[in-house]
């Protein structure tokens, strides 16, 4: 609920910033980035490290996007699409894992221009799970259930204008919420007291961005 709450605000408080603005200073445009995904697990015990063989998987996004450049060095942005995250496990073992998550992402970023060509974001990503899934030898099944359907994450990047129509950058993605529930476990080294481990989303991914109106 906390969640709910704290994305229904900020989404509401860019909307009322996004309608008080002059249109003359905003730009639409497609963004579409591709890099790896992961799972970053927290509180895993020492004799628990080599259980957990996590490895990348491929990541790819779909993004409209909506900017607006002050006349001074700050802008936003609007990013609303579809992004696959995930992660694999025990890779090139007999029982590899390989977690596929599609979510609705809007990231809502807040533009710092060094340059007319250069500049930094940072700000929120909310996210909704639209399908779980994990492949394995055996076929694959739909894991919805296991993980959280809202998903609210942090995001940092940087970009670069090539052309006046083109953008290239960088985009780093570190999830705030817990990605699942009860899904991950450590013990100690008697192999007692189970404890639940924190999993979070993360992902790396070079983006471009081409300009439909400026």
């Amino acid at each position: 609920r906390r969640t709910m709450k704290l994305i229904l605000s900020t989404v509401g408080l860019f909307l009322m910033t996004l309608i008080s603005l002059n249109a003359q200073n905003l730009e639409f445009g497609i963004k579409s980035g591709v890099g790896g995904a992961q799972i970053h697990l927290t509180d895993l015990p020492d004799s628990e490290v080599n259980s957990y063989l996590i490895s990348p998987i491929l990541s790819y996004s779909i993004n409209g996007t909506l900017n607006y450049r002050s006349k001074g060095l700050w802008g936003f942005s609007i990013d609303q699409g579809l992004i696959k995250k995930g992660w694999i496990s025990n890779k090139d073992y007999h029982d590899e894992n390989k977690i596929r998550l599609h979510y609705l992402q809007l990231p809502i970023l807040s533009d710092l221009y060094l340059t007319d060509n250069l500049y930094f974001s940072i700000g929120p990503e909310i996210n909704y799970l639209l399908t779980a899934k994990n492949k394995t030898n055996y076929g694959t099944e739909k894991i919805n259930d296991l993980n959280r359907k809202f998903e609210l994450s942090g995001v940092v990047s940087g970009a670069y204008k090539i052309f006046d129509i083109l953008d290239i950058g960088v985009r780093y993605s570190h999830s705030l919420t817990q990605t699942s529930d009860k899904v991950f476990w450590g013990t100690d080294e008697l192999n007692e007291n189970p404890k639940e481990l924190k999993d979070y989303n993360q992902y790396l991914q070079i983006f471009i961005k081409v300009k439909i109106k400026n």
